[in-house]
C-alpha cells in the first residue's frame, strides 16, 4: 500500500477575486464553491487572504468545517477508487456531540465546484465524489492506533500527548484498551501563541492579524513586524515553558500519578504528537 500525506493549513476566507496562476498546484491553490459563495483555503487563504481564520474545534454544521472537509476531499478525489472510506476525528471532548453530524455529513454524494485556474489555465470545474463508508473517532484514540499499528509496531503500555492548537489530550493505552479515567482535555498551543502576542503587543503594532496567522510565524520562528524581522525564537521558548507551567503540568499531575503506574508492571512509554514540529 502507498500512504501519501497532504497538509495544508485549516484556514478558510471568502474571496471572489480573480486570482489566476498564483499557485503552483492544487494544494497550494485551494479555491472552492459553498452555498454559491467562493473561499479560498490552506495555504492559498494564508497568502492571498486579508483576514484568514478558522473556528477552533467546530462542528459539522459550520461553514468551516465543510470547507475544510471538502477541500481535503478534493485534495484525493483523483488518488483513490470510488466509493471511498473517510476516517476522521474530533478531540475527545466533542467527540460524542458531533460524531453523529460527521457521518451525516461525510457518507453521501458530494459535488465540489472548485477554480482550476489558480495554478493552470482552466476554469472552473467540477468533482461528484461518492462516500460510502465513514469513521469517526477520537483523535487521541487515532493516535493510539497509529502507534500500535505503526513501523516499527508497538506494544505495552504508554501515554499518549496530543497537542494541537485548539486542544492539548492525553490518554493512557494498553494492550487491553485505553484507561478512559486518564483523558484530559484543556488548552491547545493557541495558549501560548495568545501569550506571544501579548508580549508583541507592548513593541510592536500588530495591525489586525489574528491568532491563525501568529500561529504560522510561531512554527517559523520570525515575523514580519513594523518593517523589521523580528527573532519569536527565543520568546517562542519563554511562552512554552509557561504554557506547560500552568496548564499541562498540572493536567497530567492528576494522571501521571501510582495508581496509574501501577496498571501495568512493563515500563511505560510516553509518545507525543503533533506538537514536535512547533517546538524544533
Amino acid at each position: 500500500m502507498i500512504l501519501e500525506t497532504r497538509f495544508f493549513p485549516s484556514l478558510v476566507e471568502s474571496n471572489n477575486t480573480v486570482l489566476s496562476q498564483t499557485s503552483k498546484d492544487l494544494l497550494h491553490g485551494l479555491k472552492i464553491q459553498h452555498a454559491n459563495k467562493w473561499y479560498i483555503c490552506g495555504d492559498l487563504a494564508l497568502n492571498e487572504g486579508q483576514f484568514p481564520h478558522k473556528l477552533i474545534n467546530s462542528s459539522p454544521d459550520d461553514t468551516d468545517y465543510q470547507l475544510l472537509a471538502n477541500a481535503s476531499m478534493l485534495l484525493i478525489q483523483d488518488q483513490v477508487e470510488q466509493p471511498i472510506t473517510i476516517t476522521t476525528g474530533f478531540p475527545y471532548s466533542t467527540y460524542y456531540i458531533y460524531k453523529d453530524k460527521a457521518v451525516e455529513f461525510f457518507q453521501r454524494t458530494h459535488i465540489l465546484n472548485y477554480d482550476a485556474s489558480t495554478h493552470n489555465a482552466g476554469t472552473i470545474k467540477k468533482v461528484i465524489l461518492e462516500v460510502q463508508k465513514v469513521e469517526v473517532m477520537p483523535e487521541i484514540v487515532g493516535c493510539t492506533i497509529a502507534i500500535r499499528k505503526g513501523e516499527p509496531p508497538v506494544s505495552g503500555s504508554f501515554f499518549v500527548f496530543s497537542c494541537g492548537f485548539g486542544t492539548f489530550e492525553s490518554i493512557l493505552s494498553t494492550d487491553s484498551g485505553i484507561i478512559e479515567q486518564t483523558m484530559i482535555s484543556t488548552h491547545g498551543i493557541r495558549y501560548a501563541v495568545n501569550l506571544m502576542i501579548n508580549e508583541l503587543k507592548n513593541k510592536y503594532y500588530l495591525e489586525l492579524r489574528n491568532a491563525h496567522q501568529f500561529d504560522e510565524a510561531f512554527q517559523r520562528g520570525y515575523v514580519f513586524l513594523n518593517r523589521q524581522n523580528v527573532d519569536l525564537r527565543e520568546l517562542r521558548k519563554n511562552v512554552i515553558q509557561t504554557y506547560y507551567q500552568e496548564v499541562i503540568s498540572p493536567s497530567l499531575r492528576n494522571i501521571i500519578n501510582d495508581s496509574n503506574l501501577a496498571k501495568n508492571q512493563q515500563n511505560i512509554h510516553v509518545w507525543r504528537c503533533d506538537v514536535l514540529s512547533r517546538t524544533d
